[in-house]
């Protein structure tokens, strides 16, 4: 309908983190939203050797998530880490 879900997250005072290093720069005094991919996130293994630059087998070269793209998605402990940092500040 034309409405911009990000933006009425943002006009009620959230930061918002699309990539990785959205979420590392995230002011963790304000509530924040993550939204790192359109469907299903990339599976963990595929983002390690994103990072490492190799692709499923191990092999130098292009990667799957490079392949499918978003490839600066961050990790499950990495966005636990910065909810428990927000949480810390706001517990509300």
């Amino acid at each position: 309908n034309g409405r911009d879900l990000i933006k009425d997250f943002q006009s009620a005072g959230f930061g918002y983190a699309a990539t990785k290093t959205d979420l590392d720069k995230a002011d963790p005094a304000k509530p924040l939203l993550g939204l790192f991919a359109f469907s299903n996130m990339n599976v963990a293994l595929d983002k390690i050797n994103g990072r490492r630059g190799t692709d499923k087998n191990g092999l130098t070269g292009a990667s799957v998530v490079e392949d499918f793209g978003l490839p600066d998605q961050p990790m499950l402990d990495e966005m636990a880490a910065k909810a428990i940092d927000v949480l810390k500040r706001s517990p509300k």
